[in-house]
């Protein structure tokens, strides 16, 4: 049997009781919990809901020939957002299935768009161009709640997406062929084409730049990308 010097032995019977004290009262919220809280509240105000995709928890879809569909996918990537670790979306994984429909359909949709006047394309971008300037900041916004930029990084990856869209929209002098006469009787002309389907592998650290470089190129090329 071991004995405690009373002064020992009295904290001994006392902590128990101090420790049911301490555990009933509610704890209150680290200064990193209530920063992610705020930052969270704050990427989501004003954010109007988007079409194809969620932020709160639910899957994201396919936009396929101008459709949202949820294709036959079973593998999604969760989409976090840093400041909470909060799911906001799941995005499916392409299927070979998924992905030869969208082909297929650029491919439909080719047929036709290939023939339009440099005037129509050059219409659709400065639309395009109209849009991104409407909704700047909300786009920001949505960079900021799932990758945690800060909103004035996030606006200017909006904006420089945005820079090439209004130069595409000269699209009239950028599409100009060349003439070149390399011998007394021999002219070299160089027309500008379509080619067709191309693909754009875009990295996630530019969510709005990459793709709105390979969208605007595409378009007033008159070819599709997936």
């Amino acid at each position: 049997m071991l004995s405690l010097p009373t002064r020992t032995a009295s904290r001994a019977l006392r902590r128990p009781r101090t420790a049911a004290i301490t555990s009933s009262a509610p704890r209150p919220l680290s200064s990193t919990a209530c920063l992610s809280a705020l930052a969270d509240l704050e990427a989501m105000s004003g954010l109007k809901p988007w079409k194809g995709t969620q932020t709160a928890g639910g899957d994201t879809t396919h936009y396929l020939g101008g459709e949202w569909t949820a294709g036959d996918s079973t593998h999604f990537i969760p989409v976090n957002d840093p400041s909470s670790q909060r799911v906001l979306t799941r995005v499916p994984e392409a299927t070979p299935a998924v992905l030869k429909a969208a082909v297929d359909r650029a491919e439909a949709a080719f047929d036709e768009w290939k023939d339009s006047s440099v005037l129509k394309r050059q219409a659709v971008m400065l639309k395009f161009q109209s849009l991104i300037r409407e909704n700047h900041d909300e786009l920001a916004r949505s960079i900021v709640l799932e990758q945690g930029k800060t909103f004035a990084d996030a606006k200017g990856d909006v904006l420089r997406g945005l820079q090439v869209v209004e130069a595409m929209c000269g699209v009239p002098s950028l599409l100009l062929g060349d003439k070149l006469e390399v011998s007394k009787d021999m002219d070299t002309t160089t027309r500008r084409l379509p080619l067709g389907v191309v693909a754009a592998v875009c990295p996630f650290n530019f969510p709005a730049m990459i793709p709105l470089w390979a969208m605007a190129m595409a378009t007033v090329r008159a070819r599709f990308v997936v």
